[in-house]
């Protein structure tokens, strides 16, 4: 009867945890620019910018957070984009192996995650050095880029190696979601 109960409770205490808010971000700070159609979730406030840029003759504006803490790093984008719905998964996967080999990663793998409902996701994860406090640390880096039908939004993680997977770095991974 004992381990019956025993089980019970172990089973309920997994369910909760399985589907609970994650602790990483919990009673966090969510990013949702204006005019996005997602957002993000860090564990608290980060530090926001906007860049202008130009591409092809048209001018991109831009908004991005980035939040930092002891071993962990990560940044989020957003961007007006007209003309987003236009972007297959193709082009999408592209763009991610791009942006992977500008940002260093060596080595690295994407995937294209989704294509539903007009909306494109994909994925990379890799390696990259940086040089903290003068030593340099091997870190796991995740890159998530988002196209929905008028934006494109990316976010990406970066943990020491050594701590990879962390918490709070899925949990910010995890917390990406379409604006309703």
């Amino acid at each position: 009867m004992k381990t019956n109960i025993g089980i019970t409770t172990i089973l309920c205490l997994a369910l909760a945890l399985i589907f609970s808010k994650s602790e990483a971000v919990a009673d966090g700070f969510v990013w949702h620019p204006e005019g996005s159609e997602y957002s993000v979730e860090f564990p608290s406030k980060g530090v926001e910018s906007n860049s202008e840029t130009t591409s092809n003759g048209i001018s991109i504006q831009s908004v991005g957070i980035e939040y930092m803490e002891k071993g962990l790093y990560s940044r989020a984008d957003f961007t007006k984009e007209p003309e987003a719905y236009l972007i297959n998964k193709n082009i999408a996967l592209e763009n991610v192996k791009k942006f992977s080999r500008e940002f260093g990663l060596d080595p690295f793998t994407t995937a294209i995650d989704r294509d539903v409902r007009g909306d494109v996701r994909v994925s990379s994860i890799g390696s990259r050095m940086f040089n903290v406090k003068g030593v340099n640390v091997l870190f796991r880096v995740q890159v998530i880029m988002l196209y929905g039908s008028r934006s494109s939004f990316s976010v990406v993680v970066a943990v020491p190696a050594s701590e990879f997977p962390s918490w709070k770095g899925t949990g910010i991974l995890d917390s990406v979601k379409k604006a309703r």
